[in-house]
């Protein structure tokens, strides 16, 4: 019978994870391996659960990509899809098998541009969700404004300082394609969004950022210049919203994000506040949205 760290019976002795006093052994010599890699493709790990593991290292590189958080892996009609967004709001889409092809440079797919900021702020994380429908999306948090080239079809207002921009992800299984569906309204410095019960949730973190190359990044003045921040219930179809927090939150977010946790959607400042959000109702409809604060203006010293 299989174990539960998914090892036959015939699994070595010194690989099992019964064995706690010798976990720690063979953790510190796998991390050991792994940090003298240097330029090597391919190193075998002599002390990992198993000891015939191997561990492939690859790579992806193209000048001025500036990418600027950790990439989301998710699956696409069977594949594994690598997603990692850059400053200027393009997503790369990159084979799990092969980063870059065979000279490392070469992605499956690249996005256009669509954000013209020229401000410090670093956009978050991309989102992955399937819907009910089966069709997979990538939801991205961009600066302002919106660049013209994007030509996203469904627009929810002018945007002037930030969005979250709805992407589906189509084409075939080798040659997958990202096409722009939505923008947002209007947010200050937006943070990854995150779908709860098929609803997307958004955060206008209300972080001032100054420009890029101006001195203006002091606390101080980035303290002075944010606003308070608003959370969004968005329509995951067209992006348009259904709900806000209004003046509910006291502060700006401050390298913070957006998480949830049994239907509840919370969210914390910069003046050591905790938020949380919550449905009054089991299902929901475009139309009749109601929320409930469950909690506000939680403090910790």
């Amino acid at each position: 019978m299989p174990h539960e760290n998914g090892l036959g019976d015939h699994a070595p002795e010194s690989s099992r994870l019964d064995q706690p006093e010798d976990r720690d052994d063979q953790m510190e010599k796998k991390d050991q391996e792994i940090a003298h890699l240097g330029n090597r493709t391919r190193v075998r790990q002599v002390s990992d659960f198993t000891s015939n593991l191997e561990f492939a290292m690859d790579r992806f590189t193209q000048r001025g990509a500036n990418f600027t958080a950790a990439p989301v892996i998710f699956k696409y009609k069977g594949k594994e899809m690598v997603a990692a967004a850059t400053r200027d709001g393009r997503i790369f889409l990159l084979d799990t098998t092969s980063l870059g092809g065979g000279n490392h440079q070469t992605p499956v797919f690249v996005s256009d541009a669509v954000s013209a900021a020229r401000t410090d702020f670093a956009p978050s994380a991309v989102t992955s969700w399937e819907d009910s429908n089966g069709i997979r999306w990538l939801l991205e948090p961009v600066e302002g404004p919106i660049r013209n080239a994007a030509r996203i079809p469904a627009s929810n207002g002018t945007v002037k300082n930030g969005a979250v921009v709805g992407f589906k992800v189509d084409g075939e299984a080798a040659q997958p394609v990202l096409k722009p569906v939505w923008v947002s309204r209007d947010m200050v410095s937006p943070l990854a969004p995150i779908v709860v019960n098929g609803v997307v949730f958004a955060a206008s973190s209300g972080e001032y950022h100054p420009a890029a190359s101006g001195a203006a990044s002091a606390t101080a003045a980035r303290v002075s210049r944010s606003v308070r921040a608003v959370v969004y219930a968005l329509d995951p179809d067209t992006g348009k919203e259904w709900w806000n927090s209004g003046k509910t939150i006291s502060s700006f977010v401050h390298s913070g994000s957006l998480w949830a946790s049994s239907g509840q959607v919370y969210i914390s400042t910069y003046d050591n506040m905790l938020y949380a959000f919550g449905s009054l109702a089991s299902g929901y409809k475009s139309s009749r949205f109601n929320w409930l604060k469950i909690s506000t203006n939680f403090s910790w010293e």
